[in-house]
């Protein structure tokens, strides 16, 4: 096990952007995670790339910012959208075996809150998450007046899976991993083209198959006002990892993918989906953030 979260921590650390300090009862933590963000409104669907910025001392729940560096809006573009004088709590979710626990920190408008970037709008709907393996699954959807939605995603995310695969010419009996040495899944998306590679570390997909790192890469994305989806019907032949040499990473045709779909919830609102249809296996994942102890003892 410690060498399984070795692995995970050294994964994370450079997309993981936080830092904390505490003195006086204080323990401020600060995430920046860059975010693929998307704006709905008025017939049309704007992206931006961006930087969001969450603030909050866990000592005082009371104590909380959020802020997004820029933001397209259907007739402008704004900087610096900052939501001051937030509370924050845990947030309870699924943890992979149908439990509900604590996953992460939920963002709140309270009465002295304000955005001055927004002035002049009415902000019906305030949902921010910070969650994940080391805060690295951030996401937010804020409604606007005039059915305006804005929703935005981390561009780096990581998900434990719950993995079934089941083989469609009954040939062989169904194959299932749980916890954190297999199937754990990276999300890498390119805001500017709106792209993801997706890395599935440790996959293993049937009894008698070596378990290894695979990358299938350049998905489209797509982003709506609850959702982010990673998909394609083309044939996907992954990679290995290779330290993210893609014009030498060695190609793996034994698990080319005949179709590719994650589906990720904003603000962690249920576990994601993964599905993989490989020649006759078809890979079912669910995607969460924990894992129960059980699966880590």
């Amino acid at each position: 096990m410690k060498k399984t979260y070795r692995f995970l921590f050294g994964a994370i650390a450079a997309v993981a952007l936080a830092s904390c300090g505490s003195s006086d009862n204080k323990l401020e933590q600060t995430v920046t995670p860059n975010m693929l963000t998307v704006t709905i409104g008025g017939g049309q669907k704007i992206y931006t790339k961006n930087q969001a910025k969450y603030f909050f001392d866990l000592y005082n729940p009371n104590n909380a910012q959020f802020s997004i560096s820029s933001l397209n809006l259907p007739t402008t573009s704004i900087n610096n959208v900052t939501f001051s004088d937030l509370t924050f709590g845990v947030m309870q979710g699924p943890v992979g075996d149908g439990s509900t626990t604590g996953t992460g920190y939920k963002f709140k408008r309270a009465a002295t809150s304000t955005c001055p970037a927004l002035n002049g709008y009415d902000i019906s709907d305030f949902n921010v998450y910070l969650g994940g393996y080391n805060y690295l699954n951030a996401s937010f959807s804020i409604t606007l007046d005039n059915n305006t939605f804005i929703t935005g995603f981390a561009a780096n995310q990581m998900y434990f899976t719950k993995t079934s695969v089941s083989d469609m010419s009954g040939s062989t009996a169904d194959f299932t991993t749980f916890g954190p040495k297999n199937n754990v899944v990276f999300v890498a998306i390119n805001a500017d083209k709106r792209t993801a590679d997706v890395t599935i570390s440790q996959a293993k997909f049937s009894d008698n198959q070596t378990a290894e790192d695979i990358v299938y890469r350049n998905i489209p994305v797509d982003i709506d006002a609850s959702r982010l989806t990673i998909s394609t019907g083309d044939k996907i032949v992954p990679t290995k990892t290779n330290n993210n040499d893609t014009t030498n990473a060695e190609p793996l045709p034994a698990y080319t993918a005949d179709s590719f779909m994650i589906i990720l919830n904003v603000c962690y609102s249920a576990q994601g989906t993964m599905q993989i249809k490989i020649g006759d296996k078809l890979v079912n994942a669910a995607l969460v953030e924990f894992l129960p102890a059980s699966t880590v003892s």
